[in-house]
């Protein structure tokens, strides 16, 4: 086994505590599909488009808004959210989306 150190994992979200390799292939899954309300921080990171095509899609209806008592918006959106967790994130799992470097050796095995 090799060892690799520095920040080798690039698709961690630690907000969401989620995979972006994750979320985009299995946002494509049908039968992994749910409704999911997300705040407007979490929708950003979580489709990770350009904003022209995000209100776009707004505007279409494509992306539900839904406003709250305290003045708040929460977006419905597709989502895998029971699938897209990081795997190594809390539960000891093995990333395999890593990009090994020399960098400076550093023991934080999941973030950006």
């Amino acid at each position: 086994m090799e060892w690799h150190f520095g920040y080798n994992c690039k698709h961690f979200l630690p907000t969401l505590n989620k995979c972006r390799l994750l979320i985009d292939n299995y946002r494509k899954r049908a039968d992994l599909i749910e409704q999911k309300f997300l705040s407007t921080q979490d929708l950003l990171i979580y489709l990770n488009m350009p904003e022209d095509e995000l209100i776009g899609q707004i505007a279409a209806g494509e992306i539900k808004v839904k406003p709250q008592k305290d003045g708040k918006i929460m977006f419905q959106v597709s989502s895998a959210w029971q699938w897209d967790d990081c795997p190594l994130a809390s539960n000891g799992g093995q990333c395999f989306y890593f990009e090994p470097h020399g960098g400076k050796k550093d023991y934080l095995p999941c973030s950006t």
